[in-house]
């Protein structure tokens, strides 16, 4: 089964490849859009993303107001 998916697969490959030779003739280029930037893992490549100062003092207010509910509640035990 997994050899006729990938047989398959190969087939609707060359299809594909022939089809972008037949627009990319017609539009004068290529007609595949380039890949995105991402890692194997799935995540951006490139520099780290960096919060502001002002955006993480907004996620913490918000922890500890969460937090404050919980105890208010009576629910301290997790």
């Amino acid at each position: 089964m997994k050899h006729d998916l990938l047989a398959y697969r190969a087939a609707l490959q060359r299809k594909l490849d022939a089809v972008d030779a037949i627009l990319s003739d017609m539009t004068g280029g290529s007609v595949r859009s380039p890949a995105p930037t991402r890692s194997p893992n799935g995540r951006r490549k490139g520099g780290k993303r960096t919060m502001s100062a002002a955006g993480r003092a907004r996620i913490a207010a918000a922890a500890r107001l969460r937090w404050k509910k919980i105890k208010a509640a009576g629910k301290n035990r997790l």
